[in-house]
């Protein structure tokens, strides 16, 4: 099964995935030509989307974002890559920023992910040790 990470401005802090079954749903109940309309249940899962690949399940989720913590105030986020649904990882952002000044300041490391005590996931600018002033 693959999985992959619409931005969202709700869904869970994170998921709980066991084999086909995420956050209590079992999607391989999901029949092969099927059309996803969900319904409150996978909604409250976080489940926004399910297709049939080459034999192969692919489940849409969602990540929760809010606008980036420095100056540029953005909040454009794009969806991230499909990944091996046994790679997930609950302690990571998979959406991608797409402001080009933040990704630029997150290429140059000197921006960040981080998900807020909210759940939320925003860049913010790395900490640097601030320097002792010369006397």
């Amino acid at each position: 099964m693959k999985i992959k990470f619409l931005a969202k401005g709700t869904a869970p802090n994170s998921y709980d995935i066991s084999g086909r079954i995420i956050n209590g749903i079992d999607v391989s109940l999901f029949p092969a030509r099927a059309t996803f309309t969900g319904n409150e249940e996978t909604q409250a899962a976080g489940i926004y989307g399910m297709q049939w690949v080459d034999g192969v399940l692919h489940v849409s989720l969602g990540q929760m974002t809010k606008a980036y913590q420095f100056p540029v105030y953005s909040h454009d986020w794009e969806e991230g890559n499909w990944i091996d649904a046994t790679d997930y990882d609950r302690s990571k952002c998979y959406v991608k920023a797409t402001n080009p000044q933040a990704v630029a300041l997150l290429d140059g490391d000197q921006a960040e992910y981080f998900r807020d005590n909210d759940g939320k996931w925003s860049v913010r600018m790395t900490e640097t040790e601030e320097q002792e002033p010369v006397v």
